[in-house]
């Protein structure tokens, strides 16, 4: 378990250097968004709609710190809260229309760079790190 842990730590910083950087460069997309706001909004598009509370624990934020970027992502109109109608102490997040376009822009740039970055790598060794990550993202969603 000392190794897998080890992995874990030497995996994220890895993948923030190499792609996550993809995300939040000057590609001329507005409004200009900084990487927790494009984290928040990539979270909440994965599960449609989410409550603050476990978007937090996604970005591993503080309330008030989760506050003060839900409040930005809204007040661009990319996020909207919604309250529950079967819960009024539920409030639900979800992208706009225009956090959607934007989003969907964001992602393409990614996509672009990415694929860039994969070019040079075999067809096979790829295949084999879907097939590893798929196992992976597996696994820990059954922790």
């Amino acid at each position: 378990m000392k190794e897998v842990n080890s992995l874990l730590f030497e995996f994220i910083p890895l993948y923030h250097q190499k792609f996550a950087v993809g995300f939040h460069q000057d590609d001329n997309i507005r409004p200009r968004c900084n990487k927790s706001q494009i984290k928040a909004m990539f979270i909440i598009k994965k599960k449609e709609k989410i409550l603050p509370t476990d978007l937090g624990k996604c970005m591993d934020m503080r309330k008030g710190s989760l506050t003060t970027l839900i409040d930005s992502l809204e007040g661009m109109n990319l996020v909207r809260r919604k309250r529950d109608p079967h819960d009024r102490r539920k409030t639900w997040l979800s992208l706009t229309k225009e956090g959607m376009e934007y989003l969907d822009l964001k992602i393409q740039a990614y996509e672009r760079n990415f694929m860039r970055l994969f070019e040079p790598i075999p067809e096979e060794e790829v295949d084999e790190l879907v097939k590893s990550l798929k196992y992976v993202v597996d696994l820990i969603k059954r922790l």
